[in-house]
This record gives structure tokens, sequence and C-alpha cells, in this order.
């Protein structure tokens, strides 16, 4: 009976000691993560104040606390079409495999 009791005891210490390193390990984790996303948001936020500086037509929507929200693009695009059609009529006789214009009598 008291082997129990101990069996009992040392799987239950077992089971807060592994939660208790578990939680450490997933809450320093968690803090390396919000820190590597800090770093890729500054990061973006430098890459597109460099695309607004440069000139180009992009425009961003930004919140009440200047994060970017939603980009804006201003496009203009024009399309030329010239229609030209070119026709060109042979005749060519049944069983006959060859270019027609070659004879006089087939050109029409």
């Amino acid at each position: 009976m008291e082997t129990a009791i101990w069996t009992g005891v040392s799987i239950i210490a077992g089971a807060i000691i592994s939660a208790g390193i578990g939680w450490w390990f997933a809450r320093q984790s968690s803090h390396e993560l919000a820190e590597e996303a800090e770093k890729i948001r500054l990061h973006n936020e430098i890459l597109m104040r460099a695309l607004e500086n440069a000139g180009l037509d992009i425009k961003f929507n930004r919140d009440e606390r200047g994060r970017v929200i939603g980009t804006i693009v201003d496009l203009e695009a024009s399309v030329v079409a010239r229609p030209t059609v070119n026709m060109e009529i042979k005749v060519i006789r049944r069983g006959d495999t060859r270019d027609s214009g070659s004879r006089e009598e087939d050109k029409i």
C-alpha cells in the first residue's frame, strides 16, 4: 500500500514539474516570437515609407496608431488597336495537294 502511495505521489510530482518546465519554455518562445514579429513589423514599416518617399503612386491606409491597414495603388492603362485584314484566295482541285498558284488556269 505504501508503495502505491509513493508511486502516485511521484507521478503527480513529475506531472507538476513537467507542466512547469513546459510552461516556462512556452513563455520564453512566446516572448521571442513577439520580439521577432515586432522586428519584422519595423522593417516592413521602413520599406513602406521608402516606397512612399520614392515617388511611386502607392498610398497606404493607416489606423489611428499609424500602422498600415491597407494599400492603394493608382494604375493607368491605355490600349491602342489597329485592325488589319489580309486575304488570299487559292483554288485547289480535288485530289491536288500542290499549291494551285503555280498554274495559270487555277488563279482567280
